[in-house]
């Protein structure tokens, strides 16, 4: 199996990791053997490569991914944790991946595995900290709490009203699914009893977002001693702040 090589910044690879999880890869010809999985936010439109234009120009791969039962992917939403969805994309690696257009297996290798969480990714990419394979975290604007969202400008009934009307079946999610969520105990952060390595994560996050709290991030971080870098302006901006240099170097990827 060879590595493939894209052949612009335009151009990714869409493939599957396991049967239902559609993934696209980006390898640039300047590959640089450090390799980012991002778990993008919800909801909005799927994450593709492309958005890291940064990264690609230094070097990094990336690969972005859609959670089983949300856009082209398949399966139920939130039936299991979206970080289970990244545990089948990382152990993909071992197997390989098929460019689905061209039918042909692709192999990505890398020296060093990078698991980015934006809001809702966030708390994929904080229990993905305790996989052996992945090297560190870094979490942008990322959920600690689904219990504090209530407080914010995305409370959970009117996000169930939004996902339903305004996004149809780009979520296939049903009550139960936001009941899991609304409990607390599902998929999050705070009360969750997965083992986590606090010496892999790195936070971002701005003093004026108004989805996912800066107080209640910093105290997360603060009861953990994770290290916290905090922007004075930017909102919720989540993967956009990874194409600023400055936020770059202060992450250790420039």
């Amino acid at each position: 199996m060879k590595q493939h090589k894209a052949n612009s910044p335009n151009h990714s690879v869409r493939t599957r990791a396991g049967k239902d999880i559609v993934c696209e890869i980006f390898i640039p010809d300047n590959y640089n053997q450090k390799l980012l999985i991002v778990c993008s936010g919800m909801p909005g439109s799927p994450s593709s490569p492309k958005k890291y234009k940064k990264l690609i120009s230094l070097g990094y791969g990336i690969i972005t991914f859609r959670y089983r039962g949300s856009w082209e992917s398949g399966g139920i939403f939130l039936k299991s944790s979206p970080y289970d969805d990244l545990k089948i994309v990382i152990d993909q690696f071992s197997k390989g991946f098929v460019d689905l257009w061209t039918q042909k297996k692709l192999k990505v290798t890398y020296k060093e595995l990078v698991v980015i969480g934006s809001s809702f990714g966030g708390p994929a990419a904080i229990f993905a900290s305790a996989h052996p394979k992945v090297n560190r975290v870094i979490i942008s604007c990322g959920l600690v709490d689904w219990q504090a969202t209530d407080q914010t400008d995305e409370p959970f009934d009117h996000m169930r009203r939004f996902v339903r009307d305004g996004f149809g079946m780009g979520y296939r999610i049903d009550k139960k699914g936001w009941d899991k969520l609304e409990t607390g105990n599902f998929y999050n952060p705070v009360t969750s009893k997965l083992p986590i390595k606090t010496d892999k994560m790195m936070f971002i996050h701005a003093l004026d977002d108004t989805i996912v709290h800066y107080d209640t991030v910093k105290k997360y971080c603060d009861a953990r001693k994770l290290k916290l870098i905090t922007i004075k302006q930017g909102g919720h901006a989540s993967g956009e702040y990874l194409n600023r240099s400055s936020v770059l170097k202060k992450v250790n990827l420039i």
